[in-house]
């Protein structure tokens, strides 16, 4: 299934290159990112691919060379022991993104009985399935089951938040209790442990003799006065917002707030900032123009707070272990792809303690768009593998 769906990817993207579809390339970027599953040519492709394979209408197509060329592609890229559960995973979509959770591999796929769609071309994280099953028994209501895709419950830290995922995956399903002479109320309190401290947390681990770290996303207002202090320190002047204001702080972070690629994390260490740790897809950076991205990489820039009196001895080290896990396995990627400042010596020789594969330098195109100004830059890239 995954050598079939290698394929099946190269044969969309050959026929989206074609010149007979260069009219339609540029469909879909007129519109907000969030139709472009849909409206973008490669998906138009993607989901039309039975009917373009078959039909008469493109007699400029060679389809036969087009699928041979695709079947090499595929055979000298699959990997050993690959499976399509390793690249057809759950990413499921959230109207108030908690993160870029990656959830376990996932069986089926679009045309298959447990349907589990992704976007081939694009992308075999599946956003797509069946948002609930039912089988309801109209005689006897209490013989009625359901299951739904994560769980009943969207409250981060509820015991039912993914309770149900495992039966989902599966195809199973769990009885429908409606008698109330059955039921018991649950009471689970989401109370912080910091008095200051009024996040959601995506991903938290406790090191033994390090504390508890907590990834949250950031909130770029209640959040404000931690990021406008480090981000204009001398220490931080390769993050590159050193003369920023408090408003253009806000306005960065925001426009951040607002993508589904880029996302900003506030981290804490036994509920106290201790860095912020940003990541975001390279196929949708300007990152992408200098490397070839590959599936599974996912890109991080970090800062770490300023030490404060009661430093601790391999603080930066214990903090990258735990940021590194929540990168990889967090999000279930394989490679991290790094690209400080070629000036900081300092954290380049930080990324090669920590096991990163250095890269060339590269150079950063700018970018100028009302929302964000990102200067060029000169930088070196760098990889670690999971």
């Amino acid at each position: 299934a995954a050598a079939y769906a290698r394929v099946r990817a190269a044969v969309v993207r050959k026929l989206a290159a074609h010149s007979a579809f260069a009219p339609l390339a540029g469909m879909g970027e007129a519109y907000p990112e969030v139709f472009r599953p849909w409206l973008a040519l490669a998906p138009r492709i993607a989901f039309a691919l039975e009917t373009l394979l078959t039909t008469s209408q493109f007699p400029d197509v060679d389809r036969e060379t087009v699928v041979r060329e695709a079947v090499e592609e595929a055979a000298g890229a699959t990997a050993t022991g690959e499976t399509w559960g390793d690249r057809h995973r759950l990413a499921a979509w959230r109207a108030l993104p908690d993160g870029d959770e990656v959830g376990p591999g996932l069986p089926g796929d679009h045309d298959c009985v447990l349907s589990t769609s992704s976007v081939p071309g694009v992308t075999d994280l599946s956003a797509r399935g069946p948002a609930a099953r039912y089988v309801w028994d109209v005689a006897d209501r209490a013989n009625s089951l359901w299951v739904v895709p994560l769980g009943a419950c969207g409250i981060p830290g509820s015991p039912h938040r993914r309770d149900q995922l495992p039966l989902w995956l599966r195809g199973e399903l769990v009885p429908v209790v409606t008698d109330w002479a059955r039921l018991t109320r649950e009471d689970h309190p989401h109370q912080e442990d910091h008095p200051h401290q009024k996040e959601h947390r995506v991903y938290e681990q406790t090191v033994e003799g390090f504390g508890t770290v907590s990834v949250s996303p950031v909130d770029p207002a209640a959040d404000l006065d931690v990021l406008h202090g480090w981000v204009r320190e001398e220490r931080a002047r390769f993050w590159g917002m050193e003369g920023a204001s408090r408003e253009q702080v806000r306005e960065t972070y925001e426009h951040l707030d607002s993508l589904t690629t880029h996302h900003a994390h506030l981290v804490r260490l036994n509920g106290e900032p201790v860095a912020l740790f940003q990541t975001y897809e390279p196929e949708a950076d300007r990152v992408s123009e200098c490397y070839e991205v590959e599936d599974g990489d996912i890109g991080v820039h970090f800062l770490i707070a300023p030490a404060g009196d009661g430093a601790v001895s391999g603080f930066t080290g214990a903090l990258m272990t735990v940021l590194i896990a929540y990168a990889l396995e967090g999000h279930g990627k394989r490679r991290i792809v790094v690209e400080p400042d070629a000036r900081n010596a300092k954290a380049v020789a930080l990324l090669e303690r920590a096991g990163f594969e250095l890269g060339p330098e590269i150079v950063l195109p700018e970018i100028d768009l009302p929302e964000v100004f990102l200067p060029e830059k000169r930088a070196r890239i760098a990889f670690l593998k999971r």
